[in-house]
């Protein structure tokens, strides 16, 4: 990710943490790719509950998440929380 993407994504994520609904909207609407492509099963269909449930993670993440120094890390933080519940979801099954 470019560092002013970066940087603007940071801003978004603050302004959607202080209720701005258009901001979270802009949130989700640029991670949906990431969403939607790690919710596909082995024959390249979208898991639909899977990528339900990605999505209230990622509203959670951006509930939740306390910005540093290092706007590239929001991301980061959604690869990672994507990760870690594929891997649970996926054990489940």
């Amino acid at each position: 990710m470019k560092p002013t993407e970066a940087r603007r994504i940071a801003q978004l994520v603050r302004r959607a943490q202080g209720g701005d609904g258009d901001a979270l909207t802009e949130l989700v609407r640029r991670f949906t790719p990431l969403i939607r492509r790690e919710a596909r099963d082995a024959a390249g269909r979208v898991d639909e509950d899977l990528a339900q449930e990605l999505y209230l993670y990622f509203i959670r993440l951006v509930d939740r998440y306390v910005p540093g120094g290092d706007p590239a890390a929001f991301e980061r933080a959604v690869r990672q929380v994507v990760a870690e519940l594929l891997a649970r979801y996926r054990w489940e099954r």
